[in-house]
Protein backbone atom coordinates (compact mmCIF):
# COMPACT_ATOMS: atom_id res chain seq x y z
CA UNK A 1 0.00 0.00 0.00
CA UNK A 2 1.53 3.04 -1.22
CA UNK A 3 0.18 6.70 0.09
CA UNK A 4 -0.71 8.75 -2.24
CA UNK A 5 0.01 12.20 -0.54
CA UNK A 6 3.77 13.95 -1.01
CA UNK A 7 6.48 13.10 1.57
CA UNK A 8 7.29 16.64 3.83
CA UNK A 9 10.66 14.90 4.79
CA UNK A 10 12.79 17.04 2.20
CA UNK A 11 11.15 20.35 2.13
CA UNK A 12 11.41 20.77 6.06
CA UNK A 13 13.27 20.52 9.26
CA UNK A 14 10.76 18.00 10.77
CA UNK A 15 10.93 16.65 13.96
CA UNK A 16 9.30 12.82 14.02
CA UNK A 17 8.99 9.83 16.29
CA UNK A 18 11.37 7.80 17.25
CA UNK A 19 9.30 4.78 18.14
CA UNK A 20 9.61 1.36 16.71
CA UNK A 21 6.09 -0.78 16.51
CA UNK A 22 6.18 -3.75 16.87
CA UNK A 23 8.29 -3.55 20.09
CA UNK A 24 11.57 -5.94 19.40
CA UNK A 25 10.86 -9.41 21.15
CA UNK A 26 7.02 -8.62 21.87
CA UNK A 27 4.30 -11.64 21.70
CA UNK A 28 1.57 -10.26 19.92
CA UNK A 29 -2.19 -11.98 19.95
CA UNK A 30 -3.13 -9.69 16.64
CA UNK A 31 -2.23 -10.78 12.88
CA UNK A 32 -3.05 -7.57 11.73
CA UNK A 33 -0.25 -5.04 12.73
CA UNK A 34 0.63 -1.35 12.13
CA UNK A 35 4.19 -0.89 11.69
CA UNK A 36 5.78 2.01 12.96
CA UNK A 37 9.24 3.33 12.60
CA UNK A 38 11.64 6.72 13.10
CA UNK A 39 12.15 9.01 10.45
CA UNK A 40 14.81 9.05 8.35
CA UNK A 41 16.10 12.63 7.17
CA UNK A 42 16.35 13.12 3.56
CA UNK A 43 14.02 10.14 2.86
CA UNK A 44 11.13 10.29 0.44
CA UNK A 45 9.93 7.31 1.15
CA UNK A 46 10.30 3.33 2.71
CA UNK A 47 9.73 -0.06 2.62
CA UNK A 48 9.45 -2.50 5.50
CA UNK A 49 10.45 -6.02 4.70
CA UNK A 50 9.20 -9.29 7.07
CA UNK A 51 10.10 -12.59 7.06
CA UNK A 52 9.77 -15.89 8.79
CA UNK A 53 12.16 -16.98 11.02
CA UNK A 54 12.96 -21.24 10.63
CA UNK A 55 14.04 -22.26 13.69
CA UNK A 56 14.97 -25.41 12.10
CA UNK A 57 17.26 -24.23 9.74
CA UNK A 58 18.31 -21.06 10.94
CA UNK A 59 17.28 -18.80 8.35
CA UNK A 60 14.57 -16.49 7.53
CA UNK A 61 11.67 -16.56 4.45
CA UNK A 62 10.74 -14.05 2.92
CA UNK A 63 6.68 -12.96 2.79
CA UNK A 64 5.74 -9.32 2.97
CA UNK A 65 7.70 -6.32 1.58
CA UNK A 66 5.29 -3.14 1.78
CA UNK A 67 6.05 0.50 0.31
CA UNK A 68 4.50 3.50 2.21
CA UNK A 69 5.72 7.41 2.23
CA UNK A 70 4.95 7.92 5.53
CA UNK A 71 6.93 6.26 9.16
CA UNK A 72 3.75 3.85 9.93
CA UNK A 73 2.11 1.36 7.63
CA UNK A 74 -0.30 -1.32 7.94
CA UNK A 75 -0.14 -4.90 7.46
CA UNK A 76 -3.33 -6.39 6.90
CA UNK A 77 -2.81 -10.46 7.76
CA UNK A 78 0.05 -12.59 8.81
CA UNK A 79 -0.02 -15.99 10.16
CA UNK A 80 -0.53 -17.00 13.11
CA UNK A 81 2.50 -19.64 15.03
CA UNK A 82 5.49 -17.85 13.97
CA UNK A 83 8.62 -15.97 14.76
CA UNK A 84 9.04 -12.80 12.39
CA UNK A 85 12.10 -11.21 11.33
CA UNK A 86 11.71 -7.45 9.97
CA UNK A 87 13.47 -4.08 9.13
CA UNK A 88 13.05 -1.00 6.87
CA UNK A 89 14.60 1.22 4.73
CA UNK A 90 14.33 4.23 3.48
CA UNK A 91 14.56 5.48 -0.17
CA UNK A 92 15.79 9.19 -1.50
CA UNK A 93 13.66 10.81 -4.14
CA UNK A 94 15.20 8.88 -6.98
CA UNK A 95 14.13 5.68 -5.57
CA UNK A 96 17.35 4.48 -4.34
CA UNK A 97 17.60 2.68 -0.78
CA UNK A 98 20.26 4.75 1.55
CA UNK A 99 19.56 3.54 4.72
CA UNK A 100 18.45 0.06 5.97
CA UNK A 101 17.72 -0.53 9.55
CA UNK A 102 18.73 -3.15 12.24
CA UNK A 103 16.78 -6.34 12.11
CA UNK A 104 13.71 -6.39 14.56
CA UNK A 105 11.50 -9.58 15.69
CA UNK A 106 8.00 -10.12 16.67
CA UNK A 107 5.97 -13.52 17.71
CA UNK A 108 2.44 -14.73 16.47
CA UNK A 109 2.29 -17.54 18.83
CA UNK A 110 -0.88 -19.69 18.36
CA UNK A 111 -2.72 -19.49 22.01
CA UNK A 112 -3.62 -22.08 24.08
CA UNK A 113 -6.83 -20.65 24.26
CA UNK A 114 -9.14 -20.14 21.97
CA UNK A 115 -7.86 -22.68 20.04
CA UNK A 116 -7.87 -21.23 16.33
CA UNK A 117 -6.89 -24.33 14.63
CA UNK A 118 -10.15 -25.79 15.95
CA UNK A 119 -12.39 -23.27 15.00
CA UNK A 120 -12.84 -21.71 11.45
CA UNK A 121 -15.12 -19.30 9.30
CA UNK A 122 -16.61 -21.35 6.49
CA UNK A 123 -17.43 -18.83 3.62
CA UNK A 124 -19.35 -20.19 0.30
CA UNK A 125 -17.10 -18.70 -2.20
CA UNK A 126 -20.18 -18.49 -4.28
CA UNK A 127 -21.72 -15.69 -2.20
CA UNK A 128 -18.68 -14.12 -1.73
CA UNK A 129 -17.65 -10.43 -3.46
CA UNK A 130 -13.57 -10.62 -2.86
CA UNK A 131 -13.18 -6.69 -2.95
CA UNK A 132 -14.93 -6.70 0.57
CA UNK A 133 -12.80 -4.89 3.45
CA UNK A 134 -13.09 -5.04 7.15
CA UNK A 135 -13.09 -7.09 9.89
CA UNK A 136 -15.91 -9.28 11.75
CA UNK A 137 -15.90 -9.78 15.44
CA UNK A 138 -18.03 -12.74 16.40
CA UNK A 139 -18.24 -13.28 19.98
CA UNK A 140 -18.52 -16.78 20.91
CA UNK A 141 -15.29 -17.85 19.33
CA UNK A 142 -13.64 -14.97 21.14
CA UNK A 143 -12.19 -14.40 17.72
CA UNK A 144 -11.91 -11.24 15.07
CA UNK A 145 -11.73 -12.41 11.59
CA UNK A 146 -10.88 -10.71 8.07
CA UNK A 147 -13.01 -11.24 5.01
CA UNK A 148 -10.83 -14.39 3.93
CA UNK A 149 -12.24 -15.98 7.11
CA UNK A 150 -8.87 -15.90 8.49
CA UNK A 151 -8.02 -15.27 12.27
CA UNK A 152 -6.28 -11.25 13.20
CA UNK A 153 -6.93 -11.16 16.41
CA UNK A 154 -8.09 -13.20 19.67
CA UNK A 155 -9.46 -12.34 23.26
CA UNK A 156 -6.23 -13.62 25.48
CA UNK A 157 -6.81 -15.24 28.81
CA UNK A 158 -6.31 -12.97 31.84
CA UNK A 159 -7.02 -13.89 34.99
CA UNK A 160 -9.04 -13.41 37.01
CA UNK A 161 -11.48 -11.89 34.82
CA UNK A 162 -10.48 -14.24 31.84
CA UNK A 163 -9.73 -17.69 33.47
CA UNK A 164 -9.19 -20.67 31.34
CA UNK A 165 -12.50 -21.62 29.82
CA UNK A 166 -13.62 -17.48 30.04
CA UNK A 167 -17.25 -17.07 28.38
CA UNK A 168 -17.73 -13.42 26.64
CA UNK A 169 -20.21 -11.58 24.83
CA UNK A 170 -20.43 -9.00 22.25
CA UNK A 171 -16.94 -8.92 21.28
CA UNK A 172 -16.06 -5.29 19.74
CA UNK A 173 -13.36 -3.00 18.62
CA UNK A 174 -13.97 0.78 19.63
CA UNK A 175 -13.53 3.97 17.20
CA UNK A 176 -10.33 4.41 19.08
CA UNK A 177 -9.24 0.87 18.47
CA UNK A 178 -9.51 -0.56 21.94
CA UNK A 179 -11.34 -3.89 22.68
CA UNK A 180 -14.51 -4.23 24.66
CA UNK A 181 -16.36 -7.43 25.61
CA UNK A 182 -18.92 -8.56 28.71
CA UNK A 183 -18.34 -11.46 30.63
CA UNK A 184 -20.55 -13.21 33.13
CA UNK A 185 -19.90 -10.89 35.83
CA UNK A 186 -18.09 -7.79 34.42
CA UNK A 187 -18.22 -5.40 31.44
CA UNK A 188 -13.95 -4.80 30.25
CA UNK A 189 -12.56 -2.67 28.09
CA UNK A 190 -8.43 -3.85 26.54
CA UNK A 191 -5.97 -2.64 23.84
CA UNK A 192 -4.86 -4.34 21.09
CA UNK A 193 -2.30 -6.09 23.42
CA UNK A 194 -4.72 -7.48 25.49
CA UNK A 195 -3.60 -5.47 29.06
CA UNK A 196 -7.24 -4.69 30.79
CA UNK A 197 -7.82 -0.92 30.60
CA UNK A 198 -11.60 -0.25 32.12
CA UNK A 199 -13.35 -2.43 34.37
CA UNK A 200 -17.14 -1.30 34.91
CA UNK A 201 -17.71 -1.05 39.24
CA UNK A 202 -20.14 -3.68 39.32
CA UNK A 203 -21.01 -2.34 42.90
CA UNK A 204 -24.93 -2.51 42.52
CA UNK A 205 -25.56 1.12 43.12
CA UNK A 206 -28.26 0.76 40.58
CA UNK A 207 -29.66 -2.44 41.27
CA UNK A 208 -29.80 -2.58 45.04
CA UNK A 209 -28.09 -6.00 45.37
CA UNK A 210 -24.71 -6.93 45.26
CA UNK A 211 -23.67 -6.71 42.06
CA UNK A 212 -25.32 -4.73 38.58
CA UNK A 213 -26.06 -8.02 37.00
CA UNK A 214 -23.93 -7.00 33.65
CA UNK A 215 -25.43 -9.05 30.42
CA UNK A 216 -25.95 -9.13 26.40
CA UNK A 217 -24.54 -5.76 25.67
CA UNK A 218 -20.89 -3.25 26.79
CA UNK A 219 -19.96 -1.16 24.72
CA UNK A 220 -17.53 2.64 24.44
CA UNK A 221 -19.73 5.38 23.60
CA UNK A 222 -18.76 8.83 20.86
CA UNK A 223 -19.13 10.50 24.17
CA UNK A 224 -16.27 8.37 25.73
CA UNK A 225 -18.49 6.91 28.44
CA UNK A 226 -20.02 3.68 28.59
CA UNK A 227 -22.90 2.25 28.63
CA UNK A 228 -23.85 -1.17 29.54
CA UNK A 229 -27.15 -3.84 29.93
CA UNK A 230 -27.75 -4.51 33.15
CA UNK A 231 -30.51 -6.13 35.47
CA UNK A 232 -32.08 -5.74 39.30
CA UNK A 233 -34.89 -8.60 41.05
CA UNK A 234 -38.41 -7.40 42.71
CA UNK A 235 -40.27 -9.40 44.13
CA UNK A 236 -44.56 -9.03 42.35
CA UNK A 237 -47.48 -9.47 42.95
CA UNK A 238 -49.73 -11.20 40.21
CA UNK A 239 -52.86 -8.60 39.94
CA UNK A 240 -55.89 -9.52 41.31
CA UNK A 241 -54.05 -13.12 42.64
CA UNK A 242 -52.06 -14.41 45.47
CA UNK A 243 -49.06 -15.48 43.60
CA UNK A 244 -45.73 -13.68 43.91
CA UNK A 245 -43.07 -13.87 41.32
CA UNK A 246 -39.36 -12.68 41.30
CA UNK A 247 -39.10 -10.80 38.04
CA UNK A 248 -36.10 -9.50 36.73
CA UNK A 249 -35.86 -5.59 35.55
CA UNK A 250 -33.55 -4.98 32.74
CA UNK A 251 -31.62 -1.61 33.80
CA UNK A 252 -29.15 0.29 31.48
CA UNK A 253 -25.99 2.20 33.14
CA UNK A 254 -24.10 4.88 31.54
CA UNK A 255 -20.48 5.77 33.59
CA UNK A 256 -17.70 7.51 33.00
CA UNK A 257 -14.52 7.02 32.86
CA UNK A 258 -13.59 7.42 36.35
CA UNK A 259 -16.57 4.36 36.92
CA UNK A 260 -18.87 6.86 38.17
CA UNK A 261 -23.01 6.07 37.08
CA UNK A 262 -23.80 9.14 35.30
CA UNK A 263 -26.96 8.29 33.97
CA UNK A 264 -29.15 5.00 34.29
CA UNK A 265 -32.30 3.72 33.33
CA UNK A 266 -34.81 1.18 35.03
CA UNK A 267 -37.73 -0.75 33.42
CA UNK A 268 -39.42 -1.33 36.84
CA UNK A 269 -40.73 1.76 36.52
CA UNK A 270 -42.08 1.31 33.01
CA UNK A 271 -43.58 -2.01 33.01
CA UNK A 272 -47.63 -2.07 33.87
CA UNK A 273 -48.19 -5.68 35.98
CA UNK A 274 -50.65 -6.61 33.26
CA UNK A 275 -48.02 -7.48 30.93
CA UNK A 276 -45.49 -9.25 33.33
CA UNK A 277 -48.46 -11.37 34.56
CA UNK A 278 -50.10 -12.36 31.22
CA UNK A 279 -49.14 -15.36 30.47
CA UNK A 280 -50.14 -17.97 33.64
CA UNK A 281 -48.31 -21.36 33.73
CA UNK A 282 -50.41 -24.51 34.03
CA UNK A 283 -48.70 -24.84 37.55
CA UNK A 284 -50.74 -22.00 38.54
CA UNK A 285 -47.51 -20.05 38.36
CA UNK A 286 -46.54 -17.10 35.97
CA UNK A 287 -44.02 -15.95 33.03
CA UNK A 288 -42.35 -12.86 34.15
CA UNK A 289 -39.69 -12.86 32.45
CA UNK A 290 -38.95 -9.95 30.07
CA UNK A 291 -35.77 -11.05 29.19
CA UNK A 292 -33.50 -7.32 27.56
CA UNK A 293 -31.04 -8.66 25.13
CA UNK A 294 -29.90 -5.56 23.23
CA UNK A 295 -29.45 -1.73 23.39
CA UNK A 296 -28.57 0.61 20.31
CA UNK A 297 -27.97 4.63 21.00
CA UNK A 298 -29.16 6.66 18.09
CA UNK A 299 -26.61 8.47 16.20
CA UNK A 300 -27.45 11.76 17.75
CA UNK A 301 -27.15 9.99 21.08
CA UNK A 302 -30.75 11.57 22.23
CA UNK A 303 -32.59 8.11 22.02
CA UNK A 304 -31.64 4.57 22.98
CA UNK A 305 -33.57 1.46 21.69
CA UNK A 306 -33.84 -1.73 24.36
CA UNK A 307 -35.13 -4.57 23.22
CA UNK A 308 -36.76 -7.26 25.52
CA UNK A 309 -37.41 -10.43 24.10
CA UNK A 310 -39.71 -12.91 26.30
CA UNK A 311 -42.35 -9.94 25.75
CA UNK A 312 -41.73 -9.19 21.70
CA UNK A 313 -40.95 -5.72 22.51
CA UNK A 314 -38.31 -2.96 21.85
CA UNK A 315 -38.60 0.83 23.09
CA UNK A 316 -37.47 3.96 22.42
CA UNK A 317 -35.75 5.52 25.43
CA UNK A 318 -35.58 9.77 25.03
CA UNK A 319 -32.29 9.70 27.18
CA UNK A 320 -32.87 13.66 28.89
CA UNK A 321 -36.31 12.50 30.34
CA UNK A 322 -35.86 9.25 30.59
CA UNK A 323 -39.35 8.67 29.52
CA UNK A 324 -40.29 5.96 27.09
CA UNK A 325 -41.76 8.06 24.01
CA UNK A 326 -42.86 4.98 21.52
CA UNK A 327 -42.75 0.92 21.82
CA UNK A 328 -43.38 -1.54 18.76
CA UNK A 329 -44.12 -5.30 18.79
CA UNK A 330 -46.40 -7.26 20.24
CA UNK A 331 -49.62 -5.75 21.52
CA UNK A 332 -50.41 -6.69 25.36
CA UNK A 333 -52.61 -6.01 27.88
CA UNK A 334 -51.93 -2.77 28.91
CA UNK A 335 -51.90 -1.38 25.32
CA UNK A 336 -48.39 -1.79 24.48
CA UNK A 337 -46.79 -1.74 21.77
CA UNK A 338 -48.13 1.01 19.93
CA UNK A 339 -46.51 0.43 17.17
CA UNK A 340 -45.37 -2.92 14.09
CA UNK A 341 -48.01 -4.81 15.83
CA UNK A 342 -47.23 -8.06 14.96
CA UNK A 343 -44.38 -7.74 12.96
CA UNK A 344 -41.80 -9.72 14.94
CA UNK A 345 -41.36 -12.25 17.81
CA UNK A 346 -38.57 -12.99 19.95
CA UNK A 347 -36.50 -10.28 18.29
CA UNK A 348 -32.89 -9.67 18.86
CA UNK A 349 -31.29 -6.47 18.24
CA UNK A 350 -33.12 -3.38 16.64
CA UNK A 351 -31.67 -1.00 15.26
CA UNK A 352 -32.48 2.61 13.88
CA UNK A 353 -31.41 2.73 10.12
CA UNK A 354 -29.26 6.09 8.57
CA UNK A 355 -32.71 6.78 6.78
CA UNK A 356 -34.77 6.57 9.92
CA UNK A 357 -36.46 3.48 9.49
CA UNK A 358 -35.63 0.67 11.53
CA UNK A 359 -34.44 -2.99 11.10
CA UNK A 360 -34.66 -5.85 13.50
CA UNK A 361 -33.39 -9.43 13.25
CA UNK A 362 -36.69 -11.65 13.76
CA UNK A 363 -36.09 -14.97 15.49
CA UNK A 364 -39.95 -15.48 15.22
CA UNK A 365 -42.01 -18.25 16.43
CA UNK A 366 -40.02 -21.06 18.53
CA UNK A 367 -42.65 -23.71 18.59
CA UNK A 368 -43.58 -23.82 14.53
CA UNK A 369 -41.30 -25.56 12.62
CA UNK A 370 -43.13 -23.93 9.63
CA UNK A 371 -42.35 -20.57 10.43
CA UNK A 372 -38.49 -18.98 9.66
CA UNK A 373 -36.74 -16.25 11.20
CA UNK A 374 -36.07 -12.89 8.90
CA UNK A 375 -34.66 -9.78 8.62
CA UNK A 376 -37.26 -6.46 8.52
CA UNK A 377 -36.94 -2.94 7.64
CA UNK A 378 -39.96 -0.92 8.59
CA UNK A 379 -41.59 2.64 8.84
CA UNK A 380 -41.44 4.67 12.14
CA UNK A 381 -43.84 7.51 11.52
CA UNK A 382 -43.48 10.31 14.06
CA UNK A 383 -47.52 10.70 13.74
CA UNK A 384 -48.75 8.61 16.57
CA UNK A 385 -51.76 8.36 14.67
CA UNK A 386 -49.95 6.71 11.63
CA UNK A 387 -49.24 3.18 11.42
CA UNK A 388 -45.77 1.46 10.75
CA UNK A 389 -45.44 -0.31 7.48
CA UNK A 390 -42.92 -3.25 6.60
CA UNK A 391 -41.06 -2.19 3.65
CA UNK A 392 -38.35 -4.62 3.11
CA UNK A 393 -37.87 -8.56 4.41
CA UNK A 394 -35.60 -11.18 3.99
CA UNK A 395 -36.30 -14.78 4.97
CA UNK A 396 -33.59 -16.64 6.75
CA UNK A 397 -34.81 -19.61 4.47
CA UNK A 398 -33.03 -18.55 1.69
CA UNK A 399 -30.89 -22.00 -0.07
CA UNK A 400 -30.73 -25.39 1.01
CA UNK A 401 -27.67 -25.03 3.41
CA UNK A 402 -29.98 -24.31 6.45
CA UNK A 403 -33.50 -24.39 7.84
CA UNK A 404 -33.69 -20.92 8.57
CA UNK A 405 -34.87 -21.06 11.81
CA UNK A 406 -32.80 -19.06 14.01
CA UNK A 407 -33.75 -20.18 17.78
CA UNK A 408 -32.19 -17.99 19.54
CA UNK A 409 -29.37 -14.98 19.38
CA UNK A 410 -28.82 -12.90 16.24
CA UNK A 411 -28.54 -9.51 15.54
CA UNK A 412 -28.69 -7.17 12.50
CA UNK A 413 -26.28 -4.20 12.21
CA UNK A 414 -25.81 -1.41 9.38
CA UNK A 415 -22.65 -1.09 7.51
CA UNK A 416 -21.16 2.07 6.54
CA UNK A 417 -22.01 1.28 2.78
CA UNK A 418 -25.78 0.98 4.02
CA UNK A 419 -25.81 -3.15 3.05
CA UNK A 420 -26.65 -5.27 6.26
CA UNK A 421 -24.45 -7.32 8.61
CA UNK A 422 -26.87 -9.92 9.82
CA UNK A 423 -26.06 -12.91 12.19
CA UNK A 424 -28.50 -15.44 12.14
CA UNK A 425 -27.97 -16.60 15.93
CA UNK A 426 -28.29 -20.62 16.36
CA UNK A 427 -28.33 -21.09 12.53
CA UNK A 428 -24.33 -20.67 12.84
CA UNK A 429 -24.07 -18.19 9.99
CA UNK A 430 -23.34 -14.51 9.01
CA UNK A 431 -23.98 -12.75 6.08
CA UNK A 432 -23.68 -9.47 4.29
CA UNK A 433 -26.95 -8.76 2.41
CA UNK A 434 -27.64 -5.69 0.12
CA UNK A 435 -30.88 -3.21 0.14
CA UNK A 436 -31.90 -5.34 -3.14
CA UNK A 437 -31.12 -8.62 -1.14
CA UNK A 438 -28.00 -9.46 -2.71
CA UNK A 439 -25.82 -11.81 -0.77
CA UNK A 440 -22.20 -10.25 -0.94
CA UNK A 441 -20.48 -12.26 1.57
CA UNK A 442 -21.52 -15.45 3.62
CA UNK A 443 -19.89 -17.42 5.90
CA UNK A 444 -20.66 -20.50 8.66
CA UNK A 445 -19.22 -20.82 12.02
CA UNK A 446 -17.56 -24.18 12.48
CA UNK A 447 -15.86 -25.75 15.34
CA UNK A 448 -13.69 -28.91 15.30
CA UNK A 449 -15.10 -31.99 17.48
CA UNK A 450 -11.92 -34.32 17.76
CA UNK A 451 -14.35 -37.05 19.53
CA UNK A 452 -16.14 -37.49 16.21
CA UNK A 453 -13.43 -36.16 14.05
CA UNK A 454 -15.63 -33.53 11.64
CA UNK A 455 -16.20 -29.65 11.88
CA UNK A 456 -20.23 -29.04 13.76
CA UNK A 457 -22.08 -25.95 14.07
CA UNK A 458 -20.41 -22.53 16.55
CA UNK A 459 -23.48 -19.96 17.01
CA UNK A 460 -22.54 -16.91 18.17
CA UNK A 461 -24.92 -14.23 19.55
CA UNK A 462 -23.69 -11.18 18.26
CA UNK A 463 -21.26 -10.06 15.03
CA UNK A 464 -19.86 -6.49 14.76
CA UNK A 465 -18.10 -4.81 12.16
CA UNK A 466 -14.92 -2.36 12.14
CA UNK A 467 -13.16 -1.66 9.55
CA UNK A 468 -9.46 -2.56 10.96
CA UNK A 469 -7.96 -2.94 14.09
CA UNK A 470 -6.54 0.42 13.69
CA UNK A 471 -9.79 3.03 12.95
CA UNK A 472 -8.03 5.35 15.24
CA UNK A 473 -4.16 6.05 14.39
CA UNK A 474 -1.84 9.02 13.65
CA UNK A 475 1.34 10.14 13.25
CA UNK A 476 2.68 13.66 13.25
CA UNK A 477 6.00 16.25 12.76
CA UNK A 478 6.98 19.63 13.43
CA UNK A 479 7.59 21.64 10.51
CA UNK A 480 10.33 24.64 12.22
CA UNK A 481 11.11 27.68 10.46
CA UNK A 482 14.51 26.70 9.58
CA UNK A 483 13.40 26.03 6.11
CA UNK A 484 12.34 29.06 5.08
CA UNK A 485 8.87 27.76 4.63
CA UNK A 486 6.98 29.51 7.15
CA UNK A 487 7.63 33.00 8.55
CA UNK A 488 9.95 33.94 11.53
CA UNK A 489 8.38 32.82 14.73
CA UNK A 490 5.88 30.61 13.34
CA UNK A 491 5.73 27.00 12.91
CA UNK A 492 3.63 24.30 11.36
CA UNK A 493 2.58 21.20 12.52
CA UNK A 494 1.20 18.36 9.97
CA UNK A 495 -0.75 14.96 10.96
CA UNK A 496 -0.98 11.82 9.30
CA UNK A 497 -4.38 9.76 9.33
CA UNK A 498 -2.21 6.51 9.33
CA UNK A 499 -5.61 4.83 10.46
CA UNK A 500 -8.97 3.78 8.54
CA UNK A 501 -11.46 6.00 9.97
CA UNK A 502 -11.60 9.90 9.37
CA UNK A 503 -10.56 11.75 12.00
CA UNK A 504 -9.73 15.67 13.76
CA UNK A 505 -7.35 16.15 15.84
CA UNK A 506 -7.17 19.21 18.48
CA UNK A 507 -3.67 20.71 18.37
CA UNK A 508 -2.34 22.16 21.81
CA UNK A 509 0.77 24.09 22.29
CA UNK A 510 1.79 24.51 25.66
CA UNK A 511 4.72 26.41 27.38
CA UNK A 512 5.68 28.12 30.28
CA UNK A 513 3.63 31.34 29.11
CA UNK A 514 0.08 28.99 28.69
CA UNK A 515 -1.58 27.13 26.06
CA UNK A 516 -3.12 27.60 23.00
CA UNK A 517 -5.34 25.39 21.04
CA UNK A 518 -6.00 24.67 17.28
CA UNK A 519 -8.76 22.29 15.82
CA UNK A 520 -8.33 20.14 12.53
CA UNK A 521 -10.90 19.94 9.90
CA UNK A 522 -11.46 15.97 9.01
CA UNK A 523 -8.44 14.04 7.75
CA UNK A 524 -9.91 11.11 5.67
CA UNK A 525 -7.21 8.10 5.92
CA UNK A 526 -4.43 8.28 3.87
CA UNK A 527 -4.36 11.98 3.94
CA UNK A 528 -3.25 14.44 6.49
CA UNK A 529 -3.70 18.51 7.72
CA UNK A 530 -0.93 20.88 8.22
CA UNK A 531 -1.73 23.34 10.75
CA UNK A 532 0.25 27.06 11.48
CA UNK A 533 1.30 28.06 14.93
CA UNK A 534 2.62 30.91 16.69
CA UNK A 535 5.76 29.82 18.47
CA UNK A 536 5.50 30.84 21.95
CA UNK A 537 7.99 33.89 22.96
CA UNK A 538 8.97 32.73 25.94
CA UNK A 539 12.57 31.08 25.40
CA UNK A 540 13.07 27.70 25.75
CA UNK A 541 11.06 24.35 25.67
CA UNK A 542 7.40 24.08 24.44
CA UNK A 543 5.04 21.00 24.16
CA UNK A 544 3.17 20.25 20.82
CA UNK A 545 0.20 18.23 22.22
CA UNK A 546 -1.97 16.24 19.70
CA UNK A 547 -5.42 14.57 20.55
CA UNK A 548 -7.53 12.63 18.04
CA UNK A 549 -11.55 13.21 17.95
CA UNK A 550 -12.69 9.62 18.05
CA UNK A 551 -10.59 8.85 21.28
CA UNK A 552 -8.99 11.27 23.46
CA UNK A 553 -6.79 8.92 25.11
CA UNK A 554 -5.14 8.47 21.88
CA UNK A 555 -2.06 11.35 21.45
CA UNK A 556 1.05 12.70 20.78
CA UNK A 557 3.75 14.71 22.38
CA UNK A 558 6.09 16.47 20.57
CA UNK A 559 8.82 18.23 23.19
CA UNK A 560 10.75 21.01 21.07
CA UNK A 561 13.38 21.39 20.66
CA UNK A 562 13.16 17.66 21.00
CA UNK A 563 11.74 14.14 19.57
CA UNK A 564 8.17 13.15 19.63
CA UNK A 565 7.27 10.71 22.25
CA UNK A 566 5.63 7.23 21.66
CA UNK A 567 1.58 6.98 20.52
CA UNK A 568 -0.16 6.94 24.67
CA UNK A 569 -2.80 5.07 25.49
CA UNK A 570 -3.99 6.19 29.44
CA UNK A 571 -4.84 3.86 30.98
CA UNK A 572 -8.03 4.48 33.99
CA UNK A 573 -6.87 2.20 36.74
CA UNK A 574 -9.92 0.97 38.25
CA UNK A 575 -9.76 -1.50 41.49
CA UNK A 576 -13.02 -3.09 41.85
CA UNK A 577 -13.25 -6.25 43.71
CA UNK A 578 -14.95 -9.24 40.82
CA UNK A 579 -17.61 -10.11 42.29
CA UNK A 580 -19.13 -13.24 40.58
CA UNK A 581 -22.97 -13.34 41.67
CA UNK A 582 -25.01 -15.50 39.87
CA UNK A 583 -25.34 -14.37 36.28
CA UNK A 584 -27.93 -13.70 33.92
CA UNK A 585 -29.47 -16.47 32.12
CA UNK A 586 -27.94 -16.74 29.12
CA UNK A 587 -30.80 -17.29 26.06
Amino acid sequence: MIRAFVSILLLFSISLCAQVIPRNGSNLIHSQIMFEYPAVKDASGYEIQISKWDSTKQVTIPCLRQADKTTATLVPWLDFGYEYRWTYQAFDKNGKAFFTSPEYKFYLKMPVEPRLDQQRVRLIPSNCVDTLKGLIALDYTKTVFDRKGRPVYYVPISPPLLPSGFFIRDLRISQGGTITLVTKFDAVEMDLEGHIIWIAPNDGKVSGEATEFYHHDFSRLDNGNYMVLSAKHKLMQAPNDTVHANVEFGTIIEYDQDGNVVWHWDSDKYFDTRDLFAHKLPDNKYDASTHSNSIKVSPDGKYIYLGFRDVSRVIKIEKVSGRVIESYGAKMPSGEARKANGFFRFQHSMIPLKDGNLAVFNNDSIADPKVTSSVLIFTDPKNEKTPSKILWKFDCKFDSLSNGKSLKMGNVMELPNHDLLVNMGTLNRTIELSRDKKILWDAFTEQWNAKVNKWEPFSTFRCNYVSSLYPCYFTAGIMDDGSGNTKKGNSSIQVFNEGTEADSYTIQVRSAGGQKELRTASVLPGESVSVNFDKPKAEGKYQVFIISSLDSRRTRTIDMPGNMQESTLNNLPQHFTYKQEKPIELR
